[in-house]
């Protein structure tokens, strides 16, 4: 399949706010007919550059997944090195996507006077060239690049982005994400990290200081995706879903409902931790979570579990969330092919037609700027067709 026939896949995303069905579109490249003709008898060791190429936005994700659940299906198993590699290039990537959301796409999606969208600070970044393997370099040397990145990108974001150690910043922000929110208000907005808006230079304060009035006066709480939690019952029980379900990965449930999934809802984090309700709230997740890859310590979590011969599950908590991958092969070794594949990103989960968005898409009196904001939050890994005629009727 050409290049082209795969960027028409892509699929787009159209948002009626106040009409009878919000949420509608998505990606017809996630129902079973088109992913067959995509990967069926494709060989499995090619299976992970064709994800990547037809999901582009989030390609390097994809691509450590399918190569995790090719491995397992096959029955090979990870060693601790290979594991390590993963790690930092999962979380150097991560970062990566979060700091051209911040820098590029949230100002463009949502405007603000004053704090237009700046590609120009990322010019000192560490991961503007990411680092890839060398031809011919040892893994050990490969590692060591990587984790001299994760350091670049530490001292980096505390002088460049944030002006203060991170440890400091992650205080303000843990001071704001554990009890319960106002009765009133729906969500605190602590006051040193208002105050870091309001005087810090850095353009992503700046936005983040105009936007939020309106930002933090929208109320979006979500049940959040924790199959992780449950272990491997729970991605048993996912996978099964996932494999005799057509569709499933277009309107997935967990345990009957629509969830979200972000990275504000990652397992690592504290127990008590309580989920951002606002806008404002997932985009201040998403600076924490930045200095959080770039610090030493698990974070991010990724797996693979061998379901029978030949089938496994592999999920990665990327960018936008827990990505899962089902495949399916026949074969052994380089000679396997593909019988099947699922995917199931975060878009479907965040943008179900029967989620948190969506039953507030439905209520009157939403303005395109109010939907904007919500619709950003949530990070749509498609094209969005925003129809404000319908706001402006409601």
């Amino acid at each position: 399949m050409s290049a082209a026939a795969l960027d028409l896949l892509a699929g787009r995303l159209a948002v009626r706010p106040g009409g009878a069905q919000p949420l509608a579109g998505g990606r017809p490249v996630i129902g079973v007919a088109l992913m067959q003709r995509l990967t069926g008898g494709l060989p499995a060791l090619q299976l992970p550059q064709r994800l990547a190429s037809v999901f582009s936005l989030c390609g390097s994700a994809h691509r450590l997944t399918a190569a995790r659940a090719v491995r397992a299906a096959l029955g090979q198993p990870e060693d601790a090195a290979q594991q390590a590699r993963e790690d930092l290039l999962l979380r150097l990537w991560t970062a990566r996507e979060h700091l051209q959301r911040l820098a590029i796409d949230l100002p463009r999606q949502v405007p603000v006077e004053g704090a237009a969208a700046d590609a120009a600070w990322l010019r000192g970044s560490p991961l503007l060239k990411l680092r890839e393997a060398a031809a011919g370099e040892s893994d050990a040397a490969f590692e060591q690049a990587l984790v001299q990145q994760q350091t670049a990108l530490l001292t980096w974001l505390e002088r460049t982005v944030f002006g203060q150690p991170a440890a400091q910043w992650l205080a303000l922000w843990e001071s704001g994400t554990a009890g319960r929110s106002h009765p009133e208000h729906g969500e605190p907005a602590p006051v040193g990290l208002q105050h870091w808006c309001a005087t810090h230079p850095h353009p992503v304060a700046r936005w983040l200081h105009g936007i939020r009035p309106l930002a933090t006066a929208l109320q979006l709480p979500a049940r959040s995706l924790n199959v992780l939690d449950e272990g491997e019952p729970g991605l048993r029980l996912l996978a099964t879903r996932l494999s005799d379900d057509p569709d499933f990965a277009l309107k997935p449930l967990w345990q009957g409902a629509p969830a979200e999934t972000g990275c504000w809802t990652r397992q690592a984090q504290a127990p008590n931790a309580r989920q951002p309700r606002s806008p404002w709230g997932r985009w201040l997740a998403r600076l924490a979570e930045l200095l959080r890859l770039a610090r030493p310590g698990p974070w991010l979590r990724f797996g693979a579990l061998r379901l029978k011969d030949g089938q496994a599950l592999a999920w990665t908590e990327m960018s936008r969330g827990l990505l899962l991958h089902g495949v399916h092969l026949q074969g052994e070794g380089a000679g396997a092919t593909v019988l099947g594949c699922r995917v199931l990103a975060p878009t479907e989960w965040n943008f179900h037609p029967q989620g948190t968005l969506a039953r507030w898409l439905a209520q009157p009196a939403r303005t395109p700027r109010e939907v904007a904001a919500a619709v950003a939050a949530l990070d749509p890994c498609v094209e969005v067709d925003l129809h404000p005629q319908e706001a402006a009727r409601a």
